[in-house]
């Protein structure tokens, strides 16, 4: 951040009730999670309160890594922390708001808002990409859309750039007059507003927009009648340029706000043809000998170079870290600033290379940072490090991850623990690294099937506790050494827990007890539960963690009878416990359709699982979730076949007219069932849904790409915006989960940010 603050200056700025002392500091930049803690003795610590957490509880943290300088909204015990600084304020989040809008009175340049419900990244990127280096840009490394996001986006922004560049998501929460408050924007770009019937009104827009001289969009329905300024529609590039409708939109945006702003037509022209491929702004993936590669070619600013320093960091837990930076001549004048970040941040390796430079040392179980602009030598070395799988992969985008936890979060009563479920190796996305990124998230819990599973989730660095739902005997030492919790759900399994703690010497050893309440699966019955508590009050191995139950049909928004009985009986059987058990323990029967239909039932914790992955059978709740899996492969040989000829095994299909045959490498081995053979399913390449003709092989399959233009190397859709999956559910007649877990361990997994 480019703040110069002494705290006093802070406290003047947030509207402090109190004075600062005599312990006057200085402040350049501001944190508000303690995890993130990297120049301590010059940031401020904004102790906020949120849908996951107080920050005042990260207080302690904090002044141990050395902060001196806080923001806080309730009583300190301030004694406890000699040579601090506390600032008090009646809201922690508007005193950083109050911050954010007295920096951006700071800068010299223009701001350009950039909103829309598609694209807005996109837009930011190709605009910093025609802008650069003619005039110095600022823009927030990440794509941030809450309150706070946008705050922060403005506090990262160099004050003295040319132009900087914010983006902002439309959505329910955010007052778009406030925003508009904040930013005084110049210019504003509206990209694509309409997504699956969901669209805001001009007015929303009026105000986020207020006060620019320029409003650039490509939306013809949108009139805007009541703007004071001058409304520009651009039309699309033309279709040759680029196969996608929507890429031909955003870039004619960015393309006619550059040609605003001074850039000349043929410099612009020039670097249309290099545009970033925006796909591959950061991911991560499983490297060879047990390495992991954070792949972040975004951009080389120094605010975005901390973030990613940042996110290395908060993955990497135990492992070493070793950081790859990539200079082009562009940017050599950074050079100075990114050495002092990695000195911050002191990673166990780095290495500096110049373009075109080879990288050949030979790195083992370390989270290794690939940093640098796009460029493909940088790419070539990630393609080095990576474990070689084939170009199958499944996508899993955790910004939507993320927002679809803290949806959940938020319709809970406040206080509410949250348990993630991580069966059936993180519903097949990958359990070690999903408990790694899930564990920042504000989960309280994590559950799984088996012990198995609950090893490899300590293993992955995780210190929360583990409920395991499925304990088997041979398993039991393996539960205890790894400190998993078991669920007890009959008198043997309780029997011969309680055996195998008295001869490991344990004692008050947390179980988590299981009611029957109507699933008829695992589970005590209720009247069971007098001679239960008789064990367990008499035996000191064990102690009760949780109790909970398992609702049968709480997807079901037609008839909520029988879930509501099921709530009722586990109400009764918690009250039961209550009577015997003299100590506090937690209760839970809300899955993730729970947590949607029934968010007011209150008790002390629940379960989500595959609504975090944007799942969800209530429609009005679905709007607020976001899909987080998407499968993809890419186009192997393209062929034409004649009128007549047989495609595939069994010539159970023929060609009716002239075709062009695409087979892409995916087959049943990893997930796309035979039963998608022969028209039943599809997959999209170019926009363009090819039915699959012939029957699916082991390990591809021949689909009808008659009208995609395609050409080998082009992205195969298998699960995403054109085929959720849901719609996959559907052609398979079965569920999410089903379709989820089938997916073969064998797809290599990447992870988006």
């Amino acid at each position: 951040m480019k703040l110069s603050l002494s705290n006093r200056q802070l406290s003047e700025i947030v509207g402090g009730k109190n004075g600062v002392g005599e312990n006057v500091s200085s402040v350049h930049s501001i944190v508000y999670d303690s995890r993130r803690i990297a120049t301590a003795s010059t940031s401020a610590f904004f102790a906020l309160k949120g849908v996951h957490s107080d920050g005042h509880t990260f207080i302690d943290d904090a002044y141990e890594k050395g902060i001196r300088t806080f923001v806080v909204s309730e009583n300190v015990t301030e004694a406890s922390f000699p040579g601090a600084c506390f600032i008090y304020v009646d809201d922690t989040l508007n005193a950083l708001f109050r911050l954010a809008a007295y920096h951006r009175r700071s800068f010299k340049g223009k701001v350009v808002l950039i909103s829309g419900k598609i694209g807005k990244t996109s837009v930011k990127e190709w605009l910093y990409t025609l802008l650069a280096p003619e005039l110095s840009v600022s823009r927030s490394p990440k794509s941030y859309n809450s309150n706070l996001g946008i705050a922060i986006s403005v506090l990262e922004a160099n004050p003295v750039s040319d132009v900087v560049l914010i983006e902002v998501k439309p959505h329910e929460e955010l007052n778009p007059a406030k925003i508009n408050e904040l930013l005084h924007p110049d210019l504003g770009i509206l990209t694509t507003t309409e997504v699956a019937g969901t669209m805001f009104p001009d007015a929303y827009f009026e105000a986020l927009y207020k006060g620019c001289t320029d409003l650039f969009h490509a939306e013809r329905q949108r009139a805007f009648l009541n703007m004071k300024t001058a409304v520009r529609f651009v039309n699309p590039l033309k279709e040759e340029l680029y196969p996608s409708e929507a890429k031909r939109k955003n870039v004619a945006l960015a393309h006619a706000v550059a040609l605003k702003m001074g850039i000349s037509e043929p410099k612009l022209q020039e670097k249309m043809k290099h545009l970033p491929d925006l796909a591959l702004r950061m991911e991560t993936f499983e490297g060879k000998n047990g390495n992991f590669i954070i792949n972040d070619l975004y951009n080389l600013d120094a605010d975005a170079f901390r973030s990613s320093l940042e996110f290395q960091q908060a993955l990497a837990k135990r492992k070493k870290r070793a950081v790859i930076l990539g200079l082009q001549e562009t940017d050599l004048p950074k050079k100075q600033a990114l050495e002092e970040l990695i000195r911050e941040f002191k990673p166990d390796y780095f290495f500096l290379l110049n373009e075109n430079e080879t990288f050949t040392e030979q790195l083992k179980d370390t989270v290794i940072l690939i940093k640098g602009s796009t460029s493909r030598y940088l790419l070539r070395i990630a393609n080095q490090l990576k474990e070689k799988r084939h170009h199958t992969h499944l996508r899993i985008n955790l910004k939507s991850l993320r927002k679809n936890i803290i949806a959940h979060k938020q319709v809970l009563p406040e206080g509410t623990k949250l348990m993630a479920m991580m069966k059936a190796s993180g519903y097949g996305s990958g359990l070690d690294k999903m408990v790694q990124f899930v564990d920042g998230y504000g989960v309280d819990y994590f559950g799984v099937a088996f012990v198995d599973e609950g090893v490899a989730v300590r293993n992955a660095g995780i210190a929360k506790p583990i409920m395991v739902m499925n304990t088997e005997e041979d398993n039991y030492e393996a539960c205890i050494n790894h400190r998993l919790e078991p669920a007890i759900f009959d008198f043997q399994q309780l029997d011969d827990f309680i055996s195998e703690c008295i001869y490991q010497g344990v004692y008050d050893y947390p179980i988590h007890l299981k009611i029957d309440t109507g699933m008829r699966r695992l589970g005590f019955e209720p009247d069971q539960l007098g001679a239960v508590l008789e064990i367990i009050q008499s035996q000191p191995e064990v102690r009760i963690k949780s109790v909970y139950s398992h609702l049968a049909e709480s997807d079901n928004l037609r008839d909520r009878r029988f879930t509501e009985h099921q709530i009722r009986q586990f109400a009764l059987a918690v009250n039961k416990i209550r009577q015997v058990i003299d100590y506090p323990f937690e209760q839970h029967i809300l899955n993730s359709p729970g947590i949607e239909n029934y968010p007011t039932v209150d008790f002390s914790m629940a379960r989500l699982g595959i609504g975090m992955y944007g799942i969800s059978a209530n429609p009005s709740f679905k709007r607020k979730l976001e899909p987080v899996i998407s499968w993809y492969s890419v186009v192997s040989q393209v062929k034409r076949v004649a009128a007549g000829q047989s495609v595939g095994y069994s010539r159970s299909y023929y060609c009716k007219t002239d075709t062009i045959v695409a087979v892409v490498p995916v087959g049943y081995a990893d997930g796309l069932r035979r039963s998608l053979s022969n028209g039943a399913g599809y997959l999209t390449i170019n926009g363009t849904k090819c039915p699959i003709i012939g029957k699916v092989c082991m390990d591809m399959v021949m689909v009808d790409a008659t009208n995609a233009k395609v050409k080998v190397g082009d992205e195969a859709e298998i699960i995403g915006p054109n085929c959720p999956l849901e719609k996959m559910a559907e052609l398979l007649g079965t569920i999410p989960y089903e379709v989820m877990t089938s997916i073969s361990e064998r797809v290599h997994k990447v992870y988006v940010e």
